[in-house]
């Protein structure tokens, strides 16, 4: 009796133990292959650097927020010294880039931001609607960074733009509803609830969705392995109480 308890207790355990592996394995190979999707995906939006333009420009996630950080980016892109480097949205407003510009730098109104434009030349844009960020003096093209709300985009619009939000928003539910993207390049397309995010929240700095998809399934992972491993200890603490009452048992039962 004893050494069948045991032969069941240890089938038992096994059977949770390989459900956990299962578990953990299947886990690992969804992260894996969005990981994998978002690394493709980084490569082919860095591949498209020319954008129609003159010269080279890079996207980049962000740009730098302060001196120091537009020091080291200019020393990293190797601009020479009848060069200037910028960082700012591309004529399109979809993503930030990077880059040498044939002049050192250029005055700017106060009541604008900037967009490397047509070929290749900065173009004033027009804040004054923001609802917050706008520069409200003049300013070196190569100062941008002390205006941050400058350097955030998203579907064509500044986020602190929320006219330009609401009517790409409006644009989407009017012609196709539901599952329409937003017109524009195949690296910008987002869905109409992407659209509504963004225009609610409108964070300084995005991040890349396929990310954020990385990271809630790491959190699913975490929480569906530790719920087993509760499971499994309670399992475990059960079969344990009940092989000590047949011990006692079996003690009890000798003595009569």
């Amino acid at each position: 009796m004893h050494s069948t308890f045991l032969y069941l207790f240890s089938l038992q355990s096994s059977r949770y133990n390989q459900c956990f592996l299962v578990v953990l394995r299947c886990a690992i190979i969804c992260i894996s292959f969005r990981l994998t999707d978002v690394s493709a995906l980084d490569r082919k939006i860095k591949r498209s650097n020319n954008y129609g333009y003159d010269f080279n420009v890079t996207p980049v996630e962000r740009c730098p927020m302060n001196k120091s950080e537009h020091e080291k980016a200019e020393i990293r892109m190797g601009c020479n010294e009848s060069q200037s480097y910028h960082c700012i949205p591309d004529k399109n407003h979809s993503t930030l880039i990077e880059f040498c510009y044939r002049k050192k730098q250029s005055l700017i109104q106060s009541g604008k931001c900037l967009e490397l434009a047509d070929t290749g030349y900065l173009n004033n844009v027009n804040c004054e609607n923001f609802t917050v960020g706008c520069p409200d003096t003049h300013y070196l093209s190569n100062e941008i960074y002390n205006y941050t709300a400058c350097l955030s985009v998203a579907f064509g619009c500044f986020t602190a733009d929320k006219a330009c939000l609401k009517e790409k928003c409006l644009e989407v539910t009017t012609t196709k509803p539901e599952s329409t993207s937003v017109e524009g390049d195949d690296e910008s397309m987002t869905t109409v609830s992407d659209v509504l995010k963004a225009f609610q929240k409108a964070p300084e700095h995005g991040c890349h969705p396929g990310y954020i998809v990385a990271l809630v399934l790491c959190i699913i992972f975490f929480i569906t392995t530790s719920a087993l491993a509760v499971a499994l200890c309670c399992e475990k603490r059960k079969k344990r109480k009940l092989k000590e009452e047949e011990i006692n048992k079996g003690k009890s039962e000798r003595l009569k």
